[in-house]
């Protein structure tokens, strides 16, 4: 087994805080034991070649008035020692005589126990694995001690970068970077750092390779565009679901075990933070959706004590009012991360107050402003927030709908009303994501009533029943050639050239429709029936059971 360099001392044994003292000392000595000073003469009375000293300065002179640092590390320069481990300050000519002879002196912070020291370098040198183990406890313990003081994740991102001397970057699942911490000799801009680590592709086919376990994440190294640059990263893993990335970066030749530890320490003491935020965030939403819950069914008596509460979540009821609700896939926490964060940070910039919060199983957005135009520009926001979330969340499938602005709380309560009734007819009419607004709903919203009455059922029948059992029966994709049709408002060469079908082929189909349908597509009276029977559609092929 060979043996550990001073380097790898400094790096896996000695505390947190060590600094070398010097400038041109050789890190690369190897290390063969260690030996404590004595705390009478001689200070090291069986010391060999290569073996690492350890001593405190204000005990020199009790050992011999006249001996100082400085003598002491000539003699042991000359004794050829692997490197001198050193408790109290270290004068500049102790420094200049360390370099002359190209010693290494490690500072030690205070305070420190020299046995414990000695103890974990002999623990290094004899087993390896063992001593790696238990610093990579002390690191997590270290992390985690973050954690229970509420310091957040930019915290733990700048202690491992204090403890490796290297830039450490936090990803989430989808690349976006959620803390950085940059060493003071990295050469890349913060922007630059993000686009070397925006390798997804390279990243889940190295860390798909092991399995994805929480208490042992997935960690590689992983080498930057940047010739003689790399990262060690780590996955980030919550109940065995990929959350996030961890990154050390740095130049190649300066990675060692202590970056492997600190990585994979650092994402798991991440993944507890992450999941604490999560599970704060979403007892949080249940309580406001509770709250929410009584908003919408309390009598005119309890409102003066709803507006105090409500006062005190920082949200006021006597203003104007509109309503977003989400319906996100259950049982996906991702979805319900991107879908709040991605919202969140789309409505920040508007002039409104807003209030997330769960509500049977969706997710409610109650907005408040002095002016109903405020919130005009919600369907805005929430159209681009919603592009955001398929384009990180594309697995899942985000539906919203969105009511009118209105003053107080009966404003509130019917904005709500409005909202639900848009999410229902997104969710019935569409089958991708979609943002829906009340105020958009036109016919669909008296459809909607009407939803149950036998007679819209009997009107679909005359009209498009036929078409629809031929289309069951042969799969001739009628209705939807008569959709393309109204669509372009009964161009035939733009519907031919949309449904990628001959000139003639679209004519015969529209013949075929017709014959079947029993309905005159020149007749204004048969068109218009056709085009409400499609809109019809829906409402009575998804009704419910």
């Amino acid at each position: 087994m060979s043996l550990p360099t001073v380097h790898d001392v400094w790096r896996l044994a000695l505390p947190p805080g060590t600094q070398l003292a010097n400038t041109d000392g050789d890190t690369s000595r190897p290390v063969a034991w260690a030996r404590r000073m004595s705390s009478q003469a001689p200070a090291f009375p069986h010391l060999e070649e290569n073996e690492i000293t350890l001593l405190t300065v204000a005990a020199i002179p009790l050992i011999d008035e006249r001996l100082t640092l400085s003598k002491m590390l000539t003699s042991l320069a000359a004794r050829n020692v692997a490197a001198v481990v050193v408790a109290g300050d270290v004068s500049p000519q102790a420094q200049k005589i360390a370099d002359k002879h190209h010693l290494c002196i490690l500072a030690l912070p205070d305070p420190v126990d020299l046995r414990d020291v000695e103890r974990d370098i002999i623990r290094l040198i004899v087993e390896r694995e063992a001593q790696l183990d238990r610093r990579g406890r002390q690191i997590y313990r270290q992390l985690a001690q973050l954690c229970i003081e509420n310091r957040g994740l930019a915290a733990i991102v700048e202690a491992v970068r204090d403890l490796v001397g290297k830039t450490v970057v936090l990803h989430d699942e989808h690349l976006v970077i959620q803390a950085m911490a940059l060493d003071e000799n990295c050469p890349f801009s913060p922007d630059e750092l993000a686009t070397q680590l925006a390798t997804k592709a390279l990243l889940e086919q190295r860390l798909g390779e092991q399995p994805l376990d929480s208490k042992a994440p997935p960690w590689a190294y992983l080498d930057l565009e940047t010739p003689g640059w790399m990262r060690c990263v780590s996955a980030i893993v919550i109940e065995d679901q990929l959350s996030g990335y961890l990154s050390i970066v740095g130049p190649r030749e300066n990675f060692d075990d202590l970056d492997r530890l600190a990585t994979e320490r650092g994402a798991l003491a991440c993944a507890v933070e992450l999941a604490k935020q999560r599970a704060v965030v979403a007892v949080e939403n249940r309580f406001r959706g509770d709250f929410l819950a009584t908003l919408l069914t309390a009598s005119a008596t309890e409102e003066a004590a709803l507006a105090r509460r409500a006062a005190e979540m920082r949200y006021a009821l006597d203003r104007q009012h509109a309503v977003i609700l989400v319906n996100l896939p259950q049982g996906s926490p991702r979805a319900w991360n991107v879908a709040t964060e991605e919202l969140r940070a789309h409505l920040a910039p508007a002039p409104i107050q807003t209030l997330f919060c769960t509500y049977e199983e969706m997710l409610a957005i109650l907005c408040a402003a002095d002016d109903a135009a405020a919130l005009k520009n919600l369907t805005h926001y929430a159209q681009a927030a919603q592009k955001r979330i398929a384009l990180l969340a594309p697995d899942s499938r985000i539906v919203m709908g969105i009511g009118r602005p209105g003053a107080g709380l009966a404003g509130l309560r019917r904005a709500f009303t409005q909202a639900r009734e848009a999410l229902t007819l997104a969710q019935t009419l569409f089958d991708g994501n979609k943002v829906f607004a009340f105020g958009d709903l036109g016919l669909y919203h008296v459809l909607n009533h009407l939803r149950e009455c036998d007679q819209l059922l009997d009107f679909y029948n005359q009209t498009l029943g036929a078409l629809a059992a031929y289309d069951e029966e042969h799969d001739a994709q009628l209705i939807a050639t008569l959709e393309a049709f109204f669509t372009h408002l009964g161009n035939i060469s733009q519907t031919a050239e949309a449904l990628h079908l001959h000139r003639n082929s679209l004519l015969y189909r529209l013949e075929r429709i017709a014959e079947i349908s029993d309905m005159d597509l020149d007749d204004a009276n048969d068109r218009f029936a056709l085009q409400l029977a499609l809109k019809v559609r829906p409402f009575v092929t998804k009704r419910p059971a």
